[in-house]
């Protein structure tokens, strides 16, 4: 009896051992953090300094072109765009307010689609709370110092969306959640029509 009880108390404690998480870099230190109020900036981290690939700071940038978009904490002017070459900003944009041209929260620049037509940038930004979509000409945007942009509204950009996407061969996205049915609901659009495929219904299923 003495033998069995040993076996167990032993299977017990190599399980617990076994339990300990491998990627220790996913876990977050606020006694480690960096912050920067002015760009560029420059680090250097000593030998064996855990980077942490995962927080969300890192999906706060978008490099497309020479272009750096950068968004921040701030009410005003929240995202910046820098030029790479330049070292220089070129344009700040996107302020918090009830204005019709302001977002009610920063937007996440991971939520952005930011692609190439007709000579210029353009970003898609969904407005979850307004049920709209913004697209904005970042181009048009640099040479006027001011956003300039179109609003589009659209029923499927709402507080349920958990993730939305769109390019310039306007083929759209959206991936929301189902209160109703408590699931998640993925929908693929082109020119405006919904795409029936065997592997989004059985996704959505």
């Amino acid at each position: 009896m003495k033998i069995f009880f040993n076996i167990v108390i032993l299977t017990i404690c190599l399980v617990l051992s076994g339990c300990t998480p491998e990627d220790q870099a996913t876990t977050i230190s606020f006694d480690n953090r960096i912050s920067f109020s002015k760009f560029p900036a420059v680090v250097s981290l000593d030998s064996g300094t855990i980077i942490d690939t995962k927080t969300i700071g890192n999906l706060q940038f978008r490099v497309i072109d020479s272009l750096m978009v950068i968004a921040t904490a701030e009410r005003e002017n929240s995202w910046k765009v820098r030029s790479i070459p330049g070292d220089s900003t070129l344009l700040e944009f996107i302020s918090i307010g009830s204005g019709p041209d302001e977002f009610v929260s920063s937007p996440l620049i991971s939520q952005a689609s930011f692609f190439n037509g007709d000579g210029n940038i353009y970003i898609l930004l969904p407005d979850n709370y307004r049920q709209q979509l913004r697209k904005i000409d970042l181009s048009k945007s640099i040479d006027s110092g001011q956003m300039e942009s179109d609003v589009e509204n659209n029923p499927r950009v709402n507080n349920f969306s958990v993730y939305s996407n769109f390019s310039d061969t306007n083929t759209r996205i959206f991936v929301s959640v189902n209160p109703s049915e408590g699931s998640i609901e993925r929908t693929i659009l082109k020119d405006g029509s919904e795409l029936s495929l065997n592997s989004i219904q059985h996704l959505n299923q």
